[in-house]
């Protein structure tokens, strides 16, 4: 009888410390705990039993050593508690048969769940990482080897805050994942390879949805692929190594939320290959924007890419931006493909190009613009239907081509709606060619051609810039005029016979940066117009914003930067809306008239300490 007293007193001691295995060990809180069935744990728990860590104070839970722990359901924090659990080596593995809820009910929970160093974690219905209205849940899954398998889904933020951190050489597979499913939950996902061979990846096979509450990260390596991407929040996929694949159908802006719009990001040569592509307007009031920087980025789309409208679409927009040498290939692009869906398209800076080996189409309410560097190629037909309209900002090269110069199959430039052709004030004066068609093909149509600061002939593609004068004689249409040092105005060759008034001013209301310039603009113009105004000092787009006041006592606002470019020494924005503009600088940038002053006042300094030298 002493003797199993002694036997009990040591099991009780056992498990007051919580400590039931050495490769399976539970802390705190735990069910089933001790008194329920004490070697529950210690034997590697049961497919057929639920478990939970964290449900009624703080507990942890650790697998290490390469063992395995069975579950039917598992609950990692839970009623306002933290729940901690770690699988930790290669060959530990926590196998959920049923559901996995990390973070669950009420306010205050936290679960966290890391699966480390080569563990493993299975789920055989879904995942759940922040249930309820104020929980929050946590998976991290990391190193070469671990890996999560998911039957069903993942839900990041049901109601809660739900996290998932996929890295440094770790893989997470699962039929479907969602990311922030109620209003007021909020979900991040990301991967983060180690930048070296080993895969960092997340593979869905169906669809991967990131609601507008949703942030996404890909970075230093990492890979996601999934059947049908809809994406509504923020995503970010970075640096080179790092890539997205879809077989299917990639949506940005498809919720019919539309504030805010939905952001994707691709940079640094991070790569992207889709079959079909929508940007925004999938549904109704939907909205998106896909921003593509840097060389070596890349978006390959095997179909066709709808930017701007559907079939069921209601006032959106869908934009892309193709920036610093970065590339977009698909194989038919349409661009604007509603009237209450806007779509825009902006191809900037040396090396970047966007290329459609079909026809591609800008349509009734699409706009392409094209400045410094950009290039535009369709191996087939470019035609822009009535309300379509294409900006180019003429940089000397060619900017758009269509079809093959060996070729006289396809190639034609058919314009039914408006091209604006701008010649700012550093583009040098004489003949360019900013469209290429292929080879005995043609640039024709019934639509308007406004050449700025110019003048264009379509059947000969030819682009004549003329000299910049001082002296009109009243004929401002296709000229260059240069009103004072710092502003040159470039007119469509259309404008006839009207007064056209510029004043400097000297802006109040702009706390912005440095100001370079501003002028007030009296007259009832209403073609498209450039401005360039002269820069005394080398800058960037990005050292520059643009400023647009419409009435003399309204808000300074900030323009449209699409329509803004440098050319050379000049800050140059194409308008036709005439009241009062501006452009600050981040860095100081002298007024052009500064420059005598200071010269003058620098002889004055010298000639001043000359004399005191002297004596």
């Amino acid at each position: 009888m002493k003797r199993s007293l002694q036997t009990g007193a040591l099991i009780a001691a056992v498990l007051t410390a919580n400590s039931l295995s050495a490769a399976i060990s539970v802390t705190g809180n735990f069910f089933p705990n001790a008194n329920r069935d004490p070697n529950f744990w210690v034997n590697g728990g049961d497919s057929g039993t639920n478990g939970a860590v964290g449900g009624g104070s703080f507990g942890t839970l650790q697998v290490d050593e390469g063992s395995i722990l069975d579950l039917r359901d598992g609950i990692f924090g839970n009623n306002g508690n933290t729940g901690i659990a770690t699988v930790t080596d290669a060959g530990s593995t926590l196998n959920i048969s049923r559901n996995l809820l990390v973070g669950r009910r009420s306010a205050g929970t936290s679960g966290t769940l890391n699966i480390l160093n080569g563990a493993t974690l299975t789920t055989g219905s879904e995942a759940t990482l922040g249930v309820e209205t104020g929980s929050s849940g946590t998976i991290r899954v990391d190193g070469i080897g671990s890996r999560w398998d998911v039957t069903s889904g993942i839900l990041a933020g049901e109601a809660g805050s739900g996290s998932l951190t996929v890295s440094n050489g770790a893989q997470v597979t699962s039929a479907v994942m969602t990311l922030g499913r109620q209003t007021g939950s909020s979900a991040t996902l990301r991967i983060e390879g180690n930048g070296g061979s080993n895969e960092t990846s997340l593979t869905v096979g169906n669809d991967f949805i990131a609601t507008n509450r949703s942030n996404v990260v890909v970075t230093n390596g990492g890979e996601i692929s999934s059947s049908f991407f809809f994406i509504n929040g923020s995503f970010l996929l970075e640096s080179s190594g790092s890539s997205l694949s879809s077989d299917s159908q990639f949506n940005i802006g498809s919720d019919g939320i539309g504030t805010p719009p939905a952001n994707m990001i691709v940079q640094d040569g991070a790569r992207v290959n889709t079959e079909e592509l929508f940007i925004g307007g999938n549904f109704v009031s939907s909205s998106g924007e896909l921003t593509l920087r840097g060389a070596g980025t890349s978006w390959n789309n095997g179909v066709r890419a709808l930017i701007g409208g559907s079939d069921a679409s209601v006032n959106g927009t869908g934009v892309v931006n193709i920036l610093d040498g970065a590339s977009f290939r698909t194989f038919r692009a349409i661009i604007g493909d509603d009237t209450s869906v806007a779509g825009r398209v902006l191809i900037r800076d040396e090396g970047s190009r966007f290329t459609s080996t079909e026809n591609s189409l800008i349509d009734q309410n699409g706009t392409l613009t094209i400045h410094s560097g950009g290039f535009f190629r369709t191996e087939r037909d470019l035609n822009v239907n009535p309300g379509g309209v294409i900006h180019l900002f003429l940089d000397g090269s060619t900017m758009i081509q269509t079809g093959r110069t060996n070729s006289s199959l396809f190639g034609d430039f058919v314009n039914n709606g408006t091209t604006n052709l701008f010649a700012s004030a550093g583009l040098a004066a004489g003949d360019h060619r900013p469209i290429v068609v292929g080879r005995d093909r043609f640039i024709g149509g019934v639509g308007t051609y406004n050449a700025i600061g110019g003048s264009y002939n379509p059947s000969t593609g030819l682009f004549t810039v003329s000299a910049i004068t001082t002296d009109t004689n009243g004929a401002l249409g296709g000229q260059r005029v240069q009103y004072d040092r710092g502003l040159v105005v470039s007119f469509a060759d259309s404008v006839g016979d009207i007064e056209f008034e510029v004043t400097r001013i000297f802006p109040v209301g702009i706390d912005d940066g440095f100001l370079v310039a501003a002028y007030s603009f009296d007259t009832e113009l209403t073609t498209p117009t450039g401005l360039s105004f002269f820069l005394a000092e080398d800058a960037t787009l990005d050292d520059l914003t643009f400023w647009y006041r419409a009435t003399i006592s309204g808000p300074w606002e900030i323009y449209d930067p699409t329509l803004t470019s440098v050319d050379g020494s000049y800050a140059t924005l194409l308008t036709d809306q005439f009241s009062d503009y501006a452009v600050t600088s981040t860095f100081f940038i002298p007024e052009p008239g500064s420059y005598g002053f200071f010269i003058g006042l620098l002889a004055l300094s010298w000639i001043s300490l000359r004399r005191r030298t002297d004596h």
